[in-house]
């Protein structure tokens, strides 16, 4: 019994360390051109990876 949770232990821990070991995680936004959603996901995030630019950047989808 006391080994059977070692083990069960163990899986749950070594799941836990991969995943801290190249976490990842997505963010969807939605907005109108320069309204700001790059600023808002590089805050979230901590540090500039969405790219911030005068122009527009993101892809709309068209609406019928």
């Amino acid at each position: 019994m006391l080994l059977e949770k070692l083990q069960a232990f163990r899986v749950v821990y070594e799941e836990a360390v991969a995943r801290l070991q190249k976490p990842s995680f997505r963010i969807a936004t939605i907005g109108t051109t320069s309204s700001g959603k790059s600023t808002i996901v590089n805050a979230l995030i901590g540090r500039k990876i969405a790219p911030i630019e005068a122009q527009e950047m993101s892809a709309g989808i068209p609406a019928d």
